[in-house]
């Protein structure tokens, strides 16, 4: 497998530079369910982080009639002043599948509700294309924007913010020096890590990995993160008291789950055992969790799904990084799914996986729509058997895609 040794942050921008040079409105990527019409809505929480929330939903209509753009015209200026590249027309964005401010379809109500958690350096919008077709199939989505934290925050006054370098240190190498050390302390753990031979093996090598000083750095928005997702979960009892989303949220059905560090939050979510409202499961999607020192296991005390790719960008090194978290599927006392997409890269957990141009580099070998269905069909079968109590069977599951390895403990 080949892919790009460049951090997540850089990935979204080459995404940007594609989505606004070489295609063309509307998104091709079309959501399986029955609700035909979808909504979204940015907001901001009256708390003190000031968390901005974006919303996908199944419509009653086309609101505005203004579908929503893959990323703003403010948020894709900001990625570009990073970039030595002349600035581009965005009149031209790539459009989502979602009216923006369309009225919520309380003929469904109350839907079950999905919180997603993006990954480090990224933002709300990540997930688009996961966010409309779960919306599509009867649930309320909500995608957490960490202000200081995200990339970009743009609040719904039309004002932006960027990352706050003073409480998130970059974790971007300054010179040759520092990355070459980097290279050769994650190669250092990379040899514990493929020697361990038990779980007590692997939860010290993850010990090692976390110890890093470059890796450090996450302690600090990994707690800050899990914090906000709880004020977020308090404040869905008062949404669904008032306001936009009265009467339509199942607070008694919740699901979580995130990329990468989102991963890492959901996990530290789901360890919890006691929550504003009721969570049901929980899944990461290819988030090594990272074990501080002083910190204690968090094991999820509901059902808990594991994705893996094999190829993760990690201190200047691409590393095979799949079975990290196995001691928290075999310490769980619920029902766990895990699953391995082969020759994938870590990238091709977001929206990135469907960009044809990507494949074999910075999404790896695997063909990456295929999988960006698969995924999805992965997501909506979990959410769907704990959220909605549906039947799946996962005999026809494990079969319906080549490119996983998926195996049930229930």
């Amino acid at each position: 497998m080949r892919t790009s040794t460049v951090g997540f942050k850089y990935l979204l921008i080459l995404l940007l530079l594609i989505l606004t040079s070489c295609l063309s409105p509307p998104f091709d990527i079309s959501p399986s369910g029955t609700h035909e019409k979808l909504g979204t809505r940015r907001f901001q929480l009256q708390d003190p982080r000031g968390l901005v929330v974006q919303a996908w939903y199944p419509a009653s209509g086309e609101g505005t009639n203004r579908l929503d753009p893959i990323i703003e015209k403010n948020q894709a200026e900001a990625y570009v002043r990073f970039l030595p590249v002349i600035e581009k027309s965005f009149e031209e964005r790539l459009q989502s599948n979602s009216y923006v401010d369309a009225p919520l379809n309380l003929s469904g109500a109350p839907y079950p509700v999905i919180i997603f958690d993006h990954g480090y350096g990224a933002f709300e919008k990540q997930n688009v294309s996961q966010m409309e077709e779960l919306a599509s199939n009867g649930y309320i989505v909500f995608s957490i924007n960490h202000p200081g934290e995200s990339y970009v925050t743009l609040y719904p006054d039309g004002s932006m913010g960027g990352v706050d370098s003073d409480r998130y240190p970059s974790m971007t190498a300054d010179n040759r020096k520092e990355r070459k050390k980097r290279e050769e302390l994650t190669r250092e753990f990379f040899q514990v890590f493929q020697a361990a031979e038990n779980d007590e093996e692997l939860i010290a090598s993850m010990r090692m990995f976390s110890e890093f000083d470059y890796m450090t750095p996450l302690e600090h928005p990994i707690s800050e993160r899990t914090r906000d997702i709880l004020n977020f979960m308090d404040a869905l009892v008062e949404m669904n008291d008032s306001g936009f989303f009265k009467t339509g949220l199942d607070l008694v059905n919740i699901g979580m789950y995130g990329h990468s560090m989102g991963g890492n939050v959901s996990n530290n979510v789901g360890g919890i055992g006691e929550w504003p409202v009721s969570l049901k499961a929980v899944a990461n999607l290819d988030g090594p969790q990272l074990l501080f020192s002083g910190q204690p296991l968090i094991i999820p005390q509901v059902p808990f799904l594991m994705a893996y790719s094999e190829a993760a960008y990690t201190g200047g090194e691409i590393l095979d990084l799949s079975g990290c978290n196995d001691w928290i599927l075999n310490m769980s006392a619920e029902e766990t799914w895990r699953v391995v997409f082969k020759d994938s890269a870590h990238a091709n957990f977001s929206d990135l996986t469907y960009v044809k141009i990507l494949e074999g580099n910075t999404t790896g070998d695997i063909d990456g729509r295929e999988m960006g269905i698969a995924l999805e069909r992965l997501l909506l079968a979990w959410f769907d058997r704990h959220l909605k109590g549906k039947e799946i069977d996962l005999v026809k599951l494990k079969n319906s895609y080549s490119g996983w390895e998926l195996s049930f403990k229930e």
